[in-house]
C-alpha cells in the first residue's frame, strides 16, 4: 500500500479498464495527498482517509472530485478550514474533526463532526441543524404572535 495517494496514478492503466470510484485508506499509514492523480480524482465517489497520519491543510485538489459523494477525514491530523470549494460539492457525507472547544478543523458543511481523545465524541450535524432550525422557527413564530 503506497504512503502517498499520488503513487496511485497508474490505476486504470496498463490494461485495467476499470474506473476507480472508491478509495478506502481507513487506518492505513498514509501520510500525504501530494499530487493526486487527476485520472483518479475525476471518477472518485467515495474517499476514506480517516485514522491515517495525513496532516496539514485539507487539499483543495479534492474539490476536483466532481463525482465525490462521501468523504471521511476524521481522526487524521488535518488542521485549518475545510475549503469552501469542497463544501460546494454538496457531499452526502463529510466527516471531519470539527467538534469541541478547539476543533482541529473548521467546517461549514460537515455532516458529522468528531472530537478525538481524551474524550472522543461525534455529533451528527444534520440532526443538530434540524433541531436548531426548529427552535429558530418556533422563536420567530412566538415573536410574531406578540
Amino acid at each position: 500500500i503506497p504512503r502517498r495517494v499520488r503513487d496511485l496514478t497508474n490505476l486504470g492503466k496498463s490494461g485495467n479498464t476499470g474506473t476507480v470510484r472508491r478509495l478506502e485508506f481507513h487506518s492505513v499509514f498514509l501520510t500525504s495527498f501530494d499530487s493526486v492523480g487527476t485520472d483518479v480524482l475525476h471518477t472518485l465517489e467515495y474517499l476514506d482517509v480517516s485514522y491515517t497520519y495525513m496532516s496539514g491543510s485539507v487539499p483543495t485538489e479534492l474539490a476536483s472530485c466532481r463525482k465525490l459523494k462521501e468523504l471521511y477525514l476524521n481522526d487524521a491530523s488535518f488542521t485549518g478550514k475545510i475549503p469552501s470549494s469542497l463544501c460546494e460539492l454538496n457531499l452526502d457525507e463529510l466527516w471531519a474533526d470539527c467538534l469541541g472547544p478547539i476543533p482541529e478543523v473548521t467546517c461549514d458543511c460537515a455532516t458529522v463532526c468528531y472530537r478525538g481523545l481524551p474524550e472522543p465524541k461525534h455529533v451528527d450535524m444534520r440532526k443538530s441543524n434540524e433541531t436548531r432550525k426548529k427552535k429558530e422557527h418556533a422563536q420567530t413564530k412566538k415573536k410574531k404572535q406578540r
